[in-house]
C-alpha cells in the first residue's frame, strides 16, 4: 500500500515540476534566452574568404562581409602551421565600436586581399573573432 502512494506521489511531484517548468519557459523573454555558453550570440558578418593558388607556393585570397554600421573595424592576419599539408588560418578579429561613439546606422561593406605562402594542397579556413 505505501509503495502504491509513494509511486503516485512521484508522480503527481513531476507533473507538478513539468508544468511550472513549462510557465516558467514560457513567460521567458527573448533577451533571457542564452545563444551561446558565454552568453554571446554568434556573429560571423556575412563574411566570405574567396582563395586561389597561384604558383610557386603563393596564394592570393579576399576575405569580404558586411558590418551593421562604418564604425565597426576589422584587422586580418594569416597563420600558418608548419605540416604537411599545411593548415592556414585566416583571422579577422572585429572591433565594435565604443559605446559612447555614435555612428550612422547603415551596412558598410569589409573587404580585404592578401597573399601567403604554402603549398598547393593547403588546408585553409577561416576563424571570425570579435
Amino acid at each position: 500500500m505505501k509503495k502504491k502512494y509513494l509511486l503516485l506521489g512521484l508522480i503527481f511531484g513531476l507533473i507538478i515540476l513539468f508544468v511550472i517548468s513549462y510557465f516558467l519557459i514560457k513567460n521567458r523573454s527573448e533577451d533571457d534566452v542564452i545563444k551561446e555558453p558565454n552568453n554571446i550570440p554568434s556573429v560571423d558578418f556575412g563574411m566570405v574568404l574567396e582563395k586561389e593558388f597561384k604558383s610557386n607556393s603563393l596564394w592570393e585570397y579576399k576575405v569580404t562581409g558586411q558590418f551593421p554600421n562604418p564604425c565597426y573595424t576589422a584587422n586580418v592576419e594569416e597563420f600558418v602551421r608548419e605540416s604537411y599539408p599545411e593548415q592556414v588560418t585566416i583571422l579577422v578579429t572585429v572591433s565594435k565600436p565604443s559605446g559612447d561613439m555614435i555612428c550612422a546606422q547603415v551596412i558598410s561593406d569589409f573587404e580585404h586581399e592578401g597573399t601567403f605562402s604554402a603549398s598547393e594542397k593547403a588546408q585553409i579556413t577561416l576563424e571570425i573573432k570579435q
